[in-house]
């Protein structure tokens, strides 16, 4: 890290995803900027999200309770759990309204062998077991990005889903080989659900 103190804050930010080195010296000048209530308003709300958000005990999405909402509500239809990589893609999929079932967030968006991440660390055993528990779910939909690692993921979650005897669909039309779903649209992300194929 650098000496100089608004160098040392660019570092920090430029570890953002997506945030280039050029958004980070932006950003950092228009924090220093700030009033000394909005810092503090900004440094607050950081250190909630830290100590105030948890992962959800049955699916692994981002929540501020044990259980999250969409877990503990009775309006889901339970008998559609979507696999997704990250948090993210639980809120892409919420904003879209086509998706009216259950969730499951991997532990690691997915498998990398070179990195030590396999079927343990992407969390396939949770899995496993809430495939094995839940004799409501009839349907696995695999809404995973579109590179190879994802895809031997798939491969992986497919195997384990067939073995408890759950249909396994993915998502398909809209979601470009290499795509990530974070950055689709909501009609993109509508029409690769309703288009979704056996797998």
């Amino acid at each position: 890290m650098s000496d100089n103190i608004i160098e040392n804050l660019t570092d920090h930010l430029a570890k953002f995803p997506g945030v280039g080195r050029k958004t980070a010296k932006r950003l950092a000048y228009y924090i220093v900027d700030l009033s000394d209530e909005e810092a503090s308003g900004l440094i607050d709300a950081i250190k909630l999200a830290k100590s105030g958000v948890t992962k959800c005990k049955i699916c692994g999405n981002y929540s501020e309770k044990e259980i999250c909402d969409i877990c503990a509500s009775e309006y889901r239809d339970c008998s559609k759990l979507m696999v997704v990589q990250n948090p993210k893609d639980v809120d892409s999929f919420e904003k879209s309204k086509v998706y009216d079932g259950k969730y499951f967030v991997l532990d690691e968006e997915e498998i990398n062998p070179l990195k030590g991440i396999g079927a343990k660390e992407i969390g396939l055993d949770r899995l496993e077991q809430l495939l094995n528990e839940n004799y409501e779910i009839k349907e696995v939909i695999l809404a995973l990005n579109g590179n190879v690692m994802s895809s031997q993921t798939g491969l992986l979650i497919k195997a384990a889903a067939k073995k408890s005897g759950k249909e396994v669909t993915r998502i398909s039309q809209g979601i470009p080989s290499g795509g990530v779903l974070e950055y689709f649209d909501t009609d993109t992300i509508r029409a690769a659900f309703l288009d979704r194929k056996e797998f």
